[in-house]
């Protein structure tokens, strides 16, 4: 039988994710599979309206890559060309549109000043 988790409960594990930025390592102290702490903080984040606030700045696509495999949200570096995908705009495989996310964060270039 699976464990129920309280709102509460679920929103500590989310806050220290966010903390550490580590969901491996957070997942585990917990004994939760990473795909469940991986749900809930895709739910969280379909629930918060879009700010557009800066989170993180990286100085190159790579640099990002290695974020989210350290963070446990990719599994190798090959999610560069996700990143790259959405920073260039380019339309999606399936013909509609835009690819605007991947790994659930919009990525953007800085503006030259």
């Amino acid at each position: 039988m699976s464990k129920v988790y309280t709102e509460s409960q679920k929103q500590q594990i989310i806050k220290e994710v966010s903390d550490t930025g580590n969901l491996s390592l957070v997942a585990e102290k917990h004994s939760i599979p990473k795909s469940t702490v991986g749900t809930w903080i895709s739910n969280t984040k379909r629930k918060r309206s879009i700010s557009g606030k800066i989170i993180r700045e990286f100085s190159s696509i790579h640099e990002a890559a290695r974020w989210l495999v350290d963070s446990g949200i990719a599994k190798n570096t090959n999610c560069a060309s996700s990143i790259s995908s959405v920073c260039l705009r380019k339309h999606c495989t399936t013909g509609y549109g835009f690819r605007k996310k991947a790994y659930g964060y919009d990525w953007r270039f800085t503006e030259d000043i």
